[in-house]
């Protein structure tokens, strides 16, 4: 005779369950709000701050010496700039020169090259 098979129960509290549900209690409780505090209405009449952003002893350079910064500032990025573009536009650029037509292939397999058999076409 046969013993009757035991079924074995999963315990519903296996560690992964556990573990999920712990998660799920830690990140529900970090997303509660507390309600903001109210502040005063009242508030005190104060001067406005005025802030002056002078240097100490106020120079400004005219015009001539802006516009020269302004070419020694275009002349230092430009160099890199060009540079990168001319790259980029030269690999853009196809390969060009030499090249004998379609008579190279036919020398290349071994066929005779024949002036007459290609001014046919």
């Amino acid at each position: 005779q046969r013993s009757p098979k035991r079924i074995r129960r999963r315990s519903s509290s296996s560690p992964m369950l556990r573990f999920c549900l712990a998660l799920l209690a830690a990140s529900a409780s970090a997303l509660r709000v507390a309600p903001a505090a109210r502040a005063p209405t009242v508030q005190a009449a104060r001067a406005p701050a005025v802030a002056m952003a002078a240097a100490a002893d106020d120079f400004v350079p005219d015009m001539q010496r802006r516009t020269i910064m302004n070419l020694v500032l275009l002349g230092g990025a430009g160099v890199p700039v060009l540079w990168l573009a001319g790259g980029y536009i030269y690999f853009l650029v196809p390969p060009g020169g030499g090249g004998g037509g379609a008579g190279g292939a036919e020398a290349h397999i071994g066929l005779p090259r024949r002036e007459s058999a290609l001014r046919q076409w």
